[in-house]
């Protein structure tokens, strides 16, 4: 069984023969190649008004007239033409005018929420008393007001001094008791 040229792969019963004139001593046209290769050289080649005419790899001169073409040829062929087509019609139909575009409508909040809401947030910059929770448990001193937010990772509006960073309600917390001395421990080499 004789192999592709190009490829090297097997070229199965029948090749496809290139209509490029070039003839062996036998008569027999000289130059063949597995389908698969010729449905490569056939979408890389120009288009033109006949269609896509390969130009032979071995000799380098245009095919004349098309040899027997194998299904798969074709079907690559006719699917390249289509999306073509599809891309070249998408590209020429009218898209909407921005200024006609309609915008979806937010739904309309009641004003007793919005100044519900208002009052039960700080202003951006306001100083306030620590409000981690500590101070309630007489664990926190700090005598002056602050601007520090809570360093929760997932995100908490409550002001809290240097000392404290962190809310007490995102976390549970025993108050330490009053007897409560930290035990102290000696490592030895």
């Amino acid at each position: 069984m004789e192999t592709c040229g190009i490829c090297y792969d097997a070229m199965g019963k029948t090749p496809y023969v290139i209509q490029c004139g070039s003839v062996t001593s036998e008569g027999k046209l000289a130059h063949t190649i597995c389908h698969g290769c010729e449905k490569d050289l056939r979408l890389r080649a120009k288009v033109t008004e006949h269609g896509r005419a390969i130009i032979c790899p071995f000799c380098r001169s245009e095919e004349k007239e098309y040899g027997n073409r194998n299904k798969s040829s074709y079907q690559a062929e006719l699917s390249n033409l289509y999306s073509e087509i599809h891309l070249l019609k998408q590209r020429l139909e009218p898209r909407p005018s921005p200024r006609f575009i309609i915008q979806p409508v937010q739904p309309v909040r009641p004003m007793s929420d919005i100044l519900a809401e208002a009052q039960r947030m700080p202003f951006v910059g306001e100083r306030m008393w620590c409000q981690s929770g500590n101070r309630a448990l007489g664990l926190c001193r700090t005598a002056s007001k602050t601007t520090r937010q809570c360093s929760y990772p997932m995100g908490c509006r409550n002001y809290v001094c240097r000392d404290c960073k962190m809310c007490t309600s995102h976390f549970p917390q025993r108050p330490p008791s009053p007897n409560f001395i930290p035990e102290r421990i000696e490592i030895y080499d």
